[in-house]
């Protein structure tokens, strides 16, 4: 476990961040301008209290951006009164200091003009702070702290709203945007007092809630500066003729891809490409990346890894000369795949962990000095098991960070390998070995290993990685937070699509110091040696979701409607459980073999992994189409939830969903004529998305969206249900359907990753049906003796309710009896930690006599 002292320190780096983190956040909403076309630009609408008038007392303060393009002419807001009449901020040339760049305007009249050069430190590309205070017969309006007045009467407006950029009013409308970026909109009253705010960070889709009301202000066609912090960019994909050998510089921020006889050189800040071509010499062939930048001498760094440390080899890049020191132009066999590596900046070290090859996973370190040209090899194992796929950073004071990967004890391939989730600190001076933190992954969540490399937060106490699944070849690349503390982590980011080819395959994660940004690279390399590289980039610090969407805000329905459709309720759930009690009946379970066809034409026999035409909801939302290729990230946040919407309501009524309950949970804020526009865009855009999904259909009926498919497209949770069906529509219960429905739905529960309050009936539903089914199968006598299956069905049960005592107390007595014990006491122990986690009091009994209760 970690020290006191180290957590101590650890604390209050934590405490201390706290209060400067936030500066590191960018927020605002950019606004789409004369780069797009007119109806995709950004609109803002802010709803201001209705007993607010200009005359009684007013003040709007908001800070303002402008970026530098060709065209910055515009409309930065317009307050429109019940009456129609306007009043607007306008901003002109700031190329032109000598005119008006700003102007407070109604009708054609000038109140307010600010010339460039009268206002202080007013550029391209720089926050701005704007205050525009009235009263009956003065407005003041300050910019940057300079102050300009106009004294005299103005027509009053009263009852109105505010737009900034775009707006589609009946009389006062405009497309002509700005491109600008606003944020900390904030309203006063007549006493000064704030009475909204709207940081424009946090939001929700199309929509975005004050801090003080939750009063809604609507947006249309935004770019959400926060979001930067949550989605990765594919900055370049490049495609070599051999595998090249990447290193990143993180000062000057510079992505080096050394191939053959050239070198690219890619600038992250000002997506800038250089080629260095005819070079002298040659950076080793290895397949591995065995690459890295020496931030003292400025210079890069190739090297060789042997199975003797003795033929260890490395190579220096002389940029003035631009020439390698080496010649060899084989291609040497590769002993350590997938290795950590760091370089040590105040000791002038290469210092390397771990890897993979002929069939031995490493335990070894290896430094090699550059003050003394020469390597050292230190053994770490048995204080850390031999492995590959590990991740490393580099903490300070001579002291690494190394955690998870994959390997074993023995470091012998055929010895049952594993995943690891434990974290060490190394000292480099002493060679020592101190395990933090062993964290122990949760039975519904899938195995995972890591980038190559690490980013350490000191600050906050924390460390950031890549991750993906190892066992799968086309698997996703998700960056997780974890706390140096303790083995807890968030997910932060969206994902990245990824091809897991192992040997074949390299990720690995840096951060840029000065555009602050985190930045992935992606290697494949093909059977044929060719390999595509790709670069992704993401504000730093990565946020989840829960950091960037706001909460939806509803109206409140009175409590006694509550108690009403409680009470109107209680009878017809009486005669429904009293009908299904007489009902039910256990069947006869018989094992066949025969094949599996369902009267109303569903494919029982649909693959369990699905390449083509699927829609996946199970563990993880995603969709394949025809050709293979996923359409996941065509969707948008609003497309996503209309799609749920029509596909669940269609696989659970048949008939879909009405246009009136779209509008209640899509479009409740607009009014009927704006939710239908809105409804029939975005319905138009789903089409456009699924239309490589050709047998998929979304069709109006009678005023209901409902979804059509056929068997050509499999749907994992369309698949479960009918699975269900079919068995309790069966006289006898066959192993082949049971295994089958196991299968599929050990995938995950419904759709773990979106999170919106009317999906949360469906989800329920779900788990609930999945566990009633179980438990009622697990309670044959055929099935109580076939332990293997009974181990699955209690592995289901658990990824939808991890404390459910039926289904640990299935699972244990199944490994128990099958000699398992070890493993039934590990599972036990999971369920009690996570009983006392969950309910926060210790489970009744110790493991001892919980075999003796129920074994």
């Amino acid at each position: 476990m970690i020290c006191f002292k180290y957590k101590i320190l650890l604390f209050f780096s934590v405490l201390s961040a706290q209060f400067v983190y936030a500066d590191d956040i960018t927020k605002g909403l950019y606004f789409y301008s004369y780069e797009v076309n007119k109806e995709n630009r950004t609109s803002l609408r802010i709803p201001v209290p209705q007993n607010i008038s200009l005359y009684q007392g007013f003040t709007i303060s908001f800070d303002l951006m402008i970026r530098d393009e060709l065209q910055n002419f515009g409309y930065i807001f317009q307050m429109i009164g019940k009456n129609n009449t306007g009043l607007a901020l306008v901003v002109s040339d700031l190329r032109e200091p000598e005119k008006n760049v700003l102007s407070l305007i109604i009708g054609d009249k000038v109140l307010i003009p600010f010339k460039g050069d009268e206002i202080t430190d007013f550029e391209f590309d720089k926050w701005n702070t704007v205050t525009i205070s009235f009263s009956e017969h003065a407005i003041s309006m300050f910019v940057n702290g300079v102050k300009k007045e106009y004294l005299d009467d103005y027509d009053n407006i009263n009852k109105f709203d505010i737009y900034f950029g775009a707006n589609d009013h009946p009389s006062l409308y405009t497309t002509e945007t700005p491109p600008m970026i606003i944020k900390n909109i904030r309203l006063f009253n007549k006493e000064n007092k704030e009475i909204r705010y709207w940081p424009l960070d946090k939001h929700g889709i199309n929509i975005v809630y004050d801090e003080h009301k939750k009063e809604a202000a609507f947006v249309l066609n935004p770019k959400w500066e926060l979001d930067n912090h949550l989605i990765w960019k594919k900055q370049k994909e490049f495609k070599f003729l051999s595998h090249p050998q990447i290193a990143f510089d993180k000062e000057q921020e510079r992505i080096f891809i050394a191939s053959g006889n050239e070198m690219m050189i890619y600038h992250i800040r000002s997506n800038k490409l250089d080629t260095i071509r005819n070079i002298q010499g040659t950076a080793y062939r290895n397949r591995s990346n065995h690459a890295i930048y020496n931030g003292n001498n400025r210079n890069l760094i190739s090297y060789n890894l042997s199975e003797d440390l003795s033929l260890n080899q490395l190579t220096e890049f002389d940029f003035q000369l631009n020439k390698w020191n080496n010649t060899d132009n084989t291609i040497p066999s590769t002993y350590y795949w997938h290795h950590g590596k760091v370089f040590v900046p105040e000791d002038s070290l290469l210092v390397t962990i771990g890897g993979y090859g002929y069939h031995k996973y490493k335990g070894a370190l290896m430094k090699y000095s550059f003050a003394e040209k020469k390597w050292k090899e230190v053994t770490i194992s048995p204080a850390i098991p031999p492995r590959y796929l590990g991740s490393t950073g580099y903490l300070g004071d001579g002291k690494l960070l190394y955690f998870g990967g994959y390997g074993n004890e023995s470091g012998e391939q055929e010895k049952h390998p594993r995943n690891y989730y434990d974290l060490y600190e190394i000292d480099l001076f002493t060679d020592s070995v101190t395990k933090l933190w062993n964290m122990e992954l949760p039975v519904n969540e899938a195995h995972f290993t890591n980038s190559n490399s690490m980013i350490i937060d000191k600050e906050t106490g924390s460390f950031y990685l890549l991750t993906y699944s190892n066992k799968l070849d086309k698997t996703k690349i998700q960056a997780k937070k974890f706390s140096l503390l303790s083995p807890k982590y968030t997910l932060v980011g969206d994902t990245i699509p990824y091809i897991f080819s192992d040997v074949r395959s390299y990720c690995d994660l840096f951060l840029g110091t000065q555009s602050n940004s985190l930045v992935t690279i992606t290697t494949q390399t093909k059977e044929d040696d060719t390999s595509e590289v790709k670069i992704y980039t993401i504000n730093y610090p990565p946020l989840n979701s829960a950091d960037v969407f706001q909460a939806e805000h509803k109206r409140l329905i009175p409590i006694y409607w509550y108690f009403l459709v409680v009470v109107l309720l209680l009878p017809v759930l009486f005669l429904y459980r009293k009908k299904r009690a007489q009902t039910k009946k256990k069947k006869p379970l018989v094992f066949t073999q025969d094949t599996i066809t369902f009267e109303d034409g569903n494919d029982e026999t649909a693959p369990v992994e699905v390449q083509i035409s699927s829609i996946n909801l199970l563990g993880e939302f995603y969709v394949i189409d025809d050709s293979g290729v996923d359409i996941t990230g065509n969707f948008k946040p609003i497309t996503i939830q209309l799609f749920l919407l029509c596909l669940l309501s269609s696989i659970k009524n048949g008939k879909g969903i009405s246009s009136g309950e779209l509008k209640e949970i899509l479009w409740y804020d607009k009014d009927d004529e704006s939710a239908r526009n809105n409804r029939n865009v975005n319905v138009s855009k789903l089409r456009v998305t699924l239309k490589n999904l050709k047998n998929f259909e979304i069709n109006k009926d009678n005023n209901f969206w409902t979804v059509t498919f056929d068997r050509a497209v499999f749907c994992d949770y369309k698949y479960v249900l009918a699975l269900i069906k079919k068995i309790e529509s069966e006289e006898i219960i066959r192993k082949e359907l049971l295994n089958k429905l196991l299968t599929i739905a050990s995938k995950g529960i419904l759709l773990p990753n979106i999170q919106m309050e009317w999906l949360d009936s469906y989800k329920s539903e779900y788990s609930n049906l999945i566990i009633e089914k179980l438990l009622q199968f697990s309670e044959y006598e055929e099935i109580k003796h076939d332990f293997s299956l009974v181990v699955k069905i209690a592995n289901v049960i658990l990824l939808h309710d991890n404390i459910d005592e039926d289904a640990i107390v299935k699972k244990c007595y199944a490994l128990y009896h099958s000699g398992k014990k070890g493993q039934a006491k590990q599972n036990f122990k999971r369920f009690t930690e996570d009983y006392k986690s969950i309910l926060d009091t210790e489970y009744k009994y110790t493991f001892e006599q919980f075999r003796e209760k129920y074994f």
